[in-house]
Formats: structure tokens, C-alpha cells, sequence
């Protein structure tokens, strides 16, 4: 069951709704509670991009000052072109393997070219396949305009206006919209791998370890989550995590792959 036909890659169901409404209620509430005039909000609005702006290069400057470029990696740059040509990206992109045992990666960047970043940990951890999911879900975040789109937005989930309970509802909104495209971006890593078994087992390896993980029968999972669903529950659960919980995900990615 491993190998299979997948469907065209689309966004997860509710990912822009989620953006949409994490964006109206920043604007309203920023409108009734804000203490400064249309002009200083506008000042302070163009002058947080600016700052995330040059805070997302600061970042990738050091990025290319510690790590090393893929290049110095012939297979997973190999594997990394195979992800970005599944995918479909033309887009100018740049890989570099940084030094570490976290099991990890990440996305980053305002425009081209963008910076995907993959530990040696996590290189070290995963077979070709696993490694591909992985790579391809990060390039899904660039493909999507996730990393533009935090850049962007920067801490404007994070404003309180001196109210606890603002700040509460501002970061509820953004991280619903993140969670969301968590899903989105597994589904790149799954058409850049061309392997639901692969996929499954990478997110079973990141959230249980090695060892356990290769204790579940996938076939059996898969046959599980295709006919449940997660409940209500698990999802409220998540309510302040930037990321959704492993059974959601498997979830989505089964329901993605077998409707």
C-alpha cells in the first residue's frame, strides 16, 4: 500500500478560511482597542513588517554563514531536486544541512530565493522515502507562501494592547490558520515522496521514536483512519500548539490520499 496514486496537490480544506478569519479579528480588535491614531497604527503596522522583514534575512545570512550548502551532500541534494520537480517549483531555492542531532527542519524566507534547512540528525534518521516526505513539506511551506506569509504577519498575533485576554484571542486566531497549513504542507511532502507508508512513518518516528514506530502496521493504520475520523476533541485540544497532533495528521493525509 505504500506506492499510490496520489491525487493533484491542493491546499487543505479551510486553510485561506482560517487565514481569513485570523486576519479579520486582528483587524477588528485592533480598530476598537488600539490607542493610537490611524496614522501611528499605520507607522507601527509598515515599521513590524520592515522589522520582520530584515529579521527573516538576519536569519538567513546566518544560515549561510553555519551551515553547509546541500551540494556538499551529492544524494540529499539529488533527492532534494527530485522533491522540488514533484512539486513543481520553479521558484529559487536553497538547502543547507546544518550540524546537529535535533531530528528537524525548516523553512524560511520572504521571496526567492528561499532557505530550507535540514538537520543532520534528522538525515541521519530517516530512510530515502521518510527523508523526502520531510523535505517536500517543507517545501510545501514555500510553495504556499507560508513562510512569506509569516514574515509578514510577524507578532501580529502576539499584540495585547496591555489585555492578557487579546493577546489570547490573537494567537488562538493565528495558530488555528498555521495548523492548517501543517496539513497543506504534509501533502506536499506526500506527493514529493510518492509514498503514503512513508509518510505515515515519519510521523510516527518524529512523534514516538524509532523503535516503537516500526512496532505499528501501517496497512492496518491506514485501514483505521479511513474509516474514522478525528474527533472534536483531539482538535480543541490543539487549540494553542502551532501544530497538529499525530493522529490528525495521519488522518488528513489518509483522507487525502483515499477521500
Amino acid at each position: 500500500m505504500g506506492q499510490t496514486r496520489l491525487p493533484t496537490l491542493r491546499r487543505y480544506p479551510g486553510e485561506r478560511r482560517a487565514l481569513l478569519v485570523a486576519l479579520l479579528i486582528s483587524a477588528v480588535v485592533t480598530l476598537i482597542f488600539t490607542p493610537l491614531s490611524g496614522g501611528l497604527l499605520l507607522l507601527v503596522i509598515v515599521g513590524g513588517v520592515l522589522l520582520n522583514w530584515f529579521q527573516t534575512a538576519s536569519n538567513v545570512r546566518q544560515i549561510h554563514r553555519t551551515a553547509a550548502p546541500v551540494a556538499q551532500f551529492p544524494e540529499v541534494a539529488a533527492l532534494a531536486e527530485r522533491c522540488k520537480q514533484r512539486l513543481g517549483i520553479e521558484d529559487e531555492l536553497q538547502v543547507f544541512v546544518a550540524k546537529s542531532d535535533t531530528i528537524n527542519a525548516f523553512a524560511t524566507g520572504f521571496r526567492a530565493p528561499y532557505t530550507v534547512v535540514l538537520y543532520t540528525g534528522l538525515i541521519d534518521a530517516l530512510d530515502e522515502d521518510e527523508l523526502a516526505f520531510v523535505i517536500g513539506h517543507e517545501l510545501g511551506h514555500v510553495m504556499m507562501g507560508h513562510t512569506t506569509l509569516l514574515t509578514l504577519i510577524g507578532q501580529l498575533g502576539y499584540q495585547s494592547y496591555g489585555t492578557r485576554g487579546l493577546q489570547i484571542v490573537f494567537r488562538m486566531a493565528f495558530l488555528s490558520w498555521m495548523r492548517t497549513g501543517e496539513y497543506t504542507a504534509d501533502r506536499a511532502g506526500l506527493v514529493a515522496c510518492q509514498n503514503l507508508n512513508a509518510a505515515l512513518s515519519t510521523q510516527l518516528m518524529l512523534t514516538m521514536g524509532r523503535e516503537k514506530s516500526r512496532r505499528v502496521d501501517l496497512d492496518a493504520l491506514v485501514e483505521h483512519w479511513r474509516e474514522v475520523d478525528v474527533g472534536f476533541s483531539e482538535d480543541l485540544g490543539r487549540v494553542m500548539s502551532t501544530h497538529p497532533g499525530v493522529e490528525a495528521r495521519i488522518d488528513r493525509l489518509v483522507d487525502f490520499v483515499h477521500g
